[in-house]
């Protein structure tokens, strides 16, 4: 997964994923509460509302401006120098059989 992080060309674009994941997974879900006891001091007497609160703000902006990882030059030439490995198939087909 790092490996594929570091090959985006801005960090704005790691930012703006992050935080949609962070929206998905934090912000997008309800508490649960488990094993809470009702009773005198708090007693279940309220009836559920099934009313929407609205959209969750839009948070994708970052305010800064794109900058390229420090090390995005690098992976671009490194993945350019190694060739690409060959299916058995590919293989096959240039021999001829």
């Amino acid at each position: 997964m790092l490996n594929d992080i570091s090959a985006l060309p801005s960090w704005s674009k790691v930012n703006s994923g992050m935080l949609r994941l962070y929206q998905g997974e934090v912000l997008g879900k309800l508490p649960v509460i488990q094993h809470f006891l009702f009773g005198s001091f708090f007693s279940a007497t309220w009836i559920p509302s099934h009313a929407s609160q609205g959209p969750l703000p839009h948070t994708s902006h970052t305010g800064l401006e794109s900058t390229k990882a420090p090390w995005y030059g690098e992976t671009l030439q490194a993945q350019a120098s190694r060739p690409m490995p060959m299916s058995p198939l590919q293989k096959e087909l240039l021999e001829g059989g």
